[in-house]
């Protein structure tokens, strides 16, 4: 059995101590909830001053998450979860696993070969990409696809990638996983729909964000309960 490489054990470390906490996973969630509400808005003559005012306010919460997503999580681990365990300088989404090792100091007595740099640099890339691409394929066959069974389809499709290399990107546990294609195969039973559109995208994100605030509130309270304030440990 080969000894994994020092690199990407550094990456794995960065990474677990980044998603641990929960607030990542939950602002995601916050994120497609967001996205979902904009997507099922009512833009019929029907629609009221709230619906316009709940439709504009996820097209902005989207907004903010899709392009600062990192900001925010630092913003809320710096007063949540930071005062608990210490500041970790958080790992970039575009940063190599040689860096994250040298800063984490793991590289000191076992210097890196360049075959590790390369290994390690391309399993995250392959990773992320094959993540994204069936993701991505899932989301244009919920449109497109006129089958009531095109949500299960998408849900198994993110669930397998989420299972199989996301979660070692992106941290997310095989509950979650499962729960994508959970919610892709109860939307298929309860919604007799055989045309495509974005309402079984708003549908499925609605559902989506709700599972992934649920598993990021409850990893964010284990990980408090385990980690109380220093003025809260008894002398």
């Amino acid at each position: 059995m080969s000894t994994p490489s020092p690199l990407l054990s550094a990456e794995q470390r960065a990474w677990r101590y980044w998603f641990d906490d929960g607030l990542p996973n939950l602002v995601a969630g916050i994120g497609c909830l967001s996205f979902g509400a904009f997507l099922a808005y009512d833009r019929s003559e029907n629609a009221t001053l709230l619906t316009i005012a709940v439709c504009f306010a996820g097209l902005i919460l989207y907004s903010a998450v899709i392009l600062f997503p990192r900001q925010i999580v630092e913003w809320l681990k710096s007063r949540i979860t930071y005062p608990r365990t210490g500041y970790a300088n958080p790992i970039s989404p575009g940063e190599s696993g040689l860096e994250v090792a040298q800063r984490m100091g793991i590289l000191a007595q076992t210097p890196p070969r360049h075959v590790d740099i390369q290994q390690s640099e391309k399993l995250r890339r392959k990773r992320a990409l094959l993540t994204s691409a069936f993701v991505c394929a899932a989301g244009i066959g919920m449109v497109f696809i006129h089958s009531r069974w095109a949500s299960a389809l998408a849900g198994v499709l993110i669930a397998l990638a989420l299972g199989f290399w996301g979660r070692k990107v992106y941290r997310v546990t095989w509950l979650v996983a499962g729960g994508f294609a959970l919610i892709g195969l109860l939307l298929s039973a309860l919604r007799d729909d055989q045309d495509g559109g974005t309402d079984r995208m708003a549908y499925f994100l609605l559902a989506a964000g709700g599972l992934l605030i649920l598993n990021g509130t409850l990893a964010l309270l284990r990980h408090l309960r385990a980690n109380p304030r220093p003025s809260q440990i008894e002398p």
